[in-house]
């Protein structure tokens, strides 16, 4: 696993423990990610993040983000040696 998914999954971790479902019903993690309605919507947008950080790992055309070149050419740009008037 991913180290920057690492802190999502572990506050998911932390709100799944301390959810309802969890803490006074004794259902699974398991259990209480299949049933998304008894979660707090903190946790719900923890499940959300952690999903799109493992797609984001996944998806070779946002890993690498080369620099677009900058325009050289010299058409565009002044001469330095010609005086302005």
């Amino acid at each position: 696993m991913g180290r920057s998914c690492k802190v999502i999954r572990e506050d998911l971790a932390n709100c799944l423990l301390h959810s309802d479902c969890m803490f006074v019903k004794k259902k699974s993690a398991r259990e209480c990610l299949k049933n998304k309605d008894e979660l707090p919507e903190e946790c719900k947008n923890l499940i959300e993040a952690y999903g799109e950080c493992k797609r984001q790992m996944l998806d070779m055309t946002k890993r690498y983000r080369i620099a677009p070149e900058k325009n050289t050419d010299q058409d565009t740009e002044k001469p330095s040696n010609v005086d302005e008037q």
